[in-house]
């Protein structure tokens, strides 16, 4: 069984130099997927795409906040806490915080990964939240704390 991590990003800008600042502050480059509207971060074995946000809000979770996502499948049968995609989104999370003025928001196990799909089944449970400055950081209650979990 295979599940998503989601790292949200607000960023005001387009996609393409959103790529290449997360490049630049990787120190890897994102490769232009072949579609043209994603783009491909590699580091060893693990993939993650970015690419324009697809979800809706759900309730106290807003997404719409941000326009842009980060995702990694895990597939490893350990925790996915202790996997290498879910390190490499903490690494991203905190180049973000230090070094830009971006929001962010990890997620895991977001399901339904469609707009037009219905928000009946949606399961999601926020790791963490980093606003940009002067902005309140989202508060997101869906079965986790997120004061429990903030140490991601």
């Amino acid at each position: 069984m295979s599940r998503s991590i989601d790292l949200f990003i607000d960023a005001p800008v387009e996609l393409p130099e959103l790529a290449d600042r997360l490049g630049q502050l990787t120190g890897t480059p994102l490769v232009p997927g072949s579609q043209g509207d994603r783009f491909v971060l590699t580091e060893g074995k693990v993939v993650a795409t970015l690419g324009t946000n697809p979800f809706p809000d759900d309730g106290e979770l807003v997404l719409s906040r941000y326009a842009y996502v980060l995702s990694v499948r895990v597939t490893a049968a350990g925790s996915p806490a202790d996997s290498p995609e879910l390190a490499l989104l903490r690494h991203v999370v905190e180049l973000i915080r230090q070094r830009t003025d971006m929001g962010s928001l990890v997620v895991h196990d977001l399901q339904n990964r469609e707009k037009s799909t219905a928000r009946s089944g949606r399961r999601a449970a926020a790791a963490e939240t980093q606003a940009a400055p002067g902005l309140e950081a989202d508060s997101v209650a869906l079965g986790v704390r997120t004061d429990s979990v903030n140490g991601l």
